[in-house]
Formats: C-alpha cells, sequence, structure tokens
C-alpha cells in the first residue's frame, strides 16, 4: 500500500524496523493533506464563479434600469389618444420599443446565466462544506458523527433558499402575467374615458377586449393559487389529486391531457408523493408556457421496485445544444433538483418540431429529506 502527498511517498507493507503507529500517523496525515488542498481548491472555485456571479448581477441591474426607463417613457407616450399623437411621438414611440426587445433579450440570457452560476456555486459550495467538515474530522477537532448534523444544517439553508427562489420565480410570473393585464386594462380605460365624449361607438371594441384580458389573468391569478396551496395526500389520495390535477390543465389550456396511472400506488410513501405530483406539475407547465403542444400524455406506474413517470408532448420541442429560455431552464433544473432529492433520475429528450419528453425513476424507499419545497436554484450565490 502506498499514501503519495506532494511528491512523498511512504510505502507500507513490510513492517519490519517501523512501528505500526508510524504508518497510521502516516496515513492520516497523508489524508489531511489531501483533504486540505482539495478544500482549498474547491474555495478557489467557488471564488471564481462567484465573481463572475458578481459582475453579471451588476450588469443585470442595469439592464433592468434601462427597460424601465424606456418602459416607463414609452408608456406615457401610448397612455394618450393616438389621434392626438404627432409625427415626431410616433418615431420617439417607435425608437424606444426598438430598444425594449434586445434589452429584454439581455435580460432573459443574464438572468439563465445567473440560474446557471448559482446552480454550479451551490453545489460547490456545499462540497466545500463537506471537505472542511473532512478536514476538522482528520484534525481531530470534531467528533465523529458531528458532520451529519452539519448535513441537516445544510439540508435546511438549501430549502430556504429553495423557498425564496420560488417566491422569484412567483414574481416574475405575476409581472408577466396578471401584471401586465392589469396595466393594459387601465390604459385601456384611460382611452375610453378619452373617446367617451367623442365617439361613444368606439368604445363597445374595446372595452371587449379589457373584459377578456381581465378573464385571462383571472385565470392566471386562480391558477397560481392552484399551484401554490399545498397538498394532503392524507385527505386525498394521490391519484385522484393527481387526476383532478390533470383535467383541470387540460380545461384551462386547451391541451388534450391524458393520464394513464397504475392501481398499485398505495405503497408510495407520502414524501416520494409530494416530490413526483411537484416534478409533473413543473413538466406541465413547462408545457403549457413554451411548447405550443395540442396533446400531451403523463403515465405513472410502479414496476421494478420504482416509480417510472414519463410526461410527452407533441410540441416544437427545443434544442439541449442551445442555452434554453430562462422560463425553461427554470423548470428543469428545478425538476432536476426534485429528483435528486428523491434519490432518483431525470431524462428529458427533446429535440426542434420533435415534442418533448421528460423520463422519471424513483427508487420506492423513503428519502431523508424534507421535499415539500424544491431544491431550486438561487439567483445569488450567498456569503461563503
Amino acid at each position: 500500500m502506498e499514501w503519495g502527498v506532494g511528491g512523498v511517498t511512504t510505502v507500507a507493507g513490510d513492517f519490519e524496523g517501523q512501528a505500526e503507529s508510524v504508518v497510521v500517523s502516516t496515513a492520516l496525515a497523508a489524508a489531511q493533506s489531501l483533504a486540505e488542498k482539495h478544500y482549498e481548491a474547491l474555495l478557489k472555485l467557488y471564488a471564481q464563479i462567484r465573481q463572475v456571479h458578481q459582475a453579471h448581477l451588476v450588469r443585470l441591474r442595469d439592464v433592468e434600469g434601462q427597460l424601465q426607463e424606456i418602459s416607463r417613457k414609452a408608456d406615457i407616450i401610448r397612455a394618450k389618444p393616438a389621434d392626438s399623437l404627432d409625427q415626431q411621438q410616433v418615431l420617439e414611440l417607435v425608437e424606444l420599443e426598438d430598444q425594449i426587445q434586445p434589452l429584454r433579450q439581455q435580460q432573459q440570457w443574464l438572468v439563465d446565466q445567473l440560474a446557471q452560476e448559482a446552480w454550479a456555486g451551490r453545489k460547490i459550495r456545499a462540497v466545500a462544506q463537506q471537505s472542511a467538515m473532512a478536514v476538522n474530522f482528520l484534525r481531530g477537532t470534531v467528533r465523529e458523527g458531528t458532520n451529519v448534523a452539519d448535513v441537516a444544517e445544510l439540508a435546511g439553508f438549501q430549502i430556504l433558499q429553495a423557498k425564496e427562489d420560488e417566491r422569484r420565480r412567483l414574481a416574475r410570473d405575476v409581472h408577466d402575467g396578471p401584471a401586465q393585464v392589469l396595466a393594459n386594462a387601465v390604459f385601456g380605460l384611460e382611452w375610453c374615458k378619452r373617446v367617451l365624449a367623442r365617439d361613444p361607438t368606439q368604445l363597445e371594441a374595446e372595452l371587449e377586449n379589457i373584459a377578456h384580458d381581465l378573464r385571462i389573468g383571472l385565470d392566471d391569478v386562480r391558477q397560481f393559487i392552484y399551484d401554490l396551496s399545498p397538498v394532503s395526500f392524507t385527505e386525498v389520495e394521490f391519484a385522484v389529486s393527481l387526476r383532478r390535477y390533470v383535467q383541470k390543465f387540460s380545461e384551462r389550456t386547451g391541451i388534450i391531457a391524458n393520464l394513464s396511472i397504475a392501481p398499485d400506488l398505495d405503497r408510495i410513501p407520502g414524501p416520494i408523493e409530494m416530490g413526483v405530483f411537484r416534478i409533473i406539475q413543473e413538466a406541465l407547465q413547462n408545457v403549457r408556457k413554451h411548447s405550443h403542444a395540442s396533446r400531451v400524455d403523463v403515465a405513472v406506474v410502479c414496476e421494478d421496485s420504482a416509480l417510472r413517470v414519463t410526461i410527452e408532448d407533441d410540441g416544437v420541442g427545443f434544442d439541449r445544444s442551445l442555452t434554453p429560455s430562462d422560463g425553461v431552464h427554470f423548470g428543469l433544473v428545478s425538476m432536476s433538483e426534485r429528483a435528486r432529492l428523491l434519490n432518483g433520475e431525470l431524462v428529458i429528450d427533446s429535440e426542434p418540431n420533435g415534442g418533448t419528453r421528460v423520463s422519471l425513476t424513483v427508487p420506492l424507499s423513503e428519502p431523508n429529506r424534507d421535499l415539500s419545497e424544491p431544491g431550486v436554484v438561487t439567483d445569488s450565490l450567498g456569503e461563503s
């Protein structure tokens, strides 16, 4: 047997003339040195990714500031009656709108980069913390078994991060959905007030458009509430809850949704039921938002001591070699992290114009973590 550290090699095997305690102490010293070097290398990697992350955060704040200012100027012009705009104002509005699209593209790219950096940074930091525990254990400054509590504390911290990230995503969804609908309704009503005295016949069509948009916004709010509502499988069976969700999804989106579910699901541990349900929810929301699909098939079966789930749509698909949009990326990362917490495997197959297939396999043994919240990425790496 050999232990090699920094070019120094100690040979153990021929104990003649060498005390056993020397061999043991040499092995422990070598292990400690390796662990320390590993820990230092991880800290350097974390510092590098954090530096890039901070630079992208600064750039994102700058882009969002520009977007806010340009959108504000454009909204002021849009709020005016169309027939009252002069040529200069029309040209200014066109120029402002031309600036908005590139900035939105930059914003989307930066958000996606931040998500990827945070995901990588969180993993590196978690491994670094475990390396630090290993170093302290080898030094004798930590009792055996202490690392278990530290890992549990780290898992709790990650759950808190997950909650914050869910809040951020909800804020984005509300901003892009109901908030935008309400803003458009306000502008539409202002326009109606201006033309009321001049030509009331123009109001009917505009009011109908406003009512239509508000109905869509109300549906979105109801869906947010439904998706965020806690699910208790002690009160309602997993299969029943899933059937209800898939049915409501189909009714609300107009996408044909078929569910095939095995009858022998009563032996699934509760935390696994919750985690699988949330993954299916996330997959269907990706179908709704990004796939342009007309049909989606969901299958849930138990076989070979594992739960197997597939969600397959006939939508536009995407090229996985390219950087996906922020919404798609967040959904994929969220599902992958949930699957990891379930000790499962998630495989996503997709290609342009070829639809998307999500396959989840989860061993039927109860996980050791609270799965009521996803272990998803955060857009801040936090302090080291």
